[in-house]
């Protein structure tokens, strides 16, 4: 949950870095919830949350 949140843009953007390098090297998946779009939209699959009920984007 927001693993970015509480960090400064260098380390906000390694952090992200890492975590989408992550699946490719282990082969497994990455669930991340956030309310940053800039890092959401990194993501190859994407849901929201609207009104209780999850959405495919």
């Amino acid at each position: 949950d927001e693993p970015t949140g509480n960090l400064d843009a260098q380390n906000a953007a390694t952090v992200s870095q890492l975590l989408f390098e992550l699946p490719a090297i282990t082969g497994a998946s990455l669930v991340l919830a956030t309310h940053d779009k800039d890092l959401a939209e990194k993501a190859s699959v994407r849901f929201a949350l609207v009104q209780g009920v999850l959405q495919a984007l």
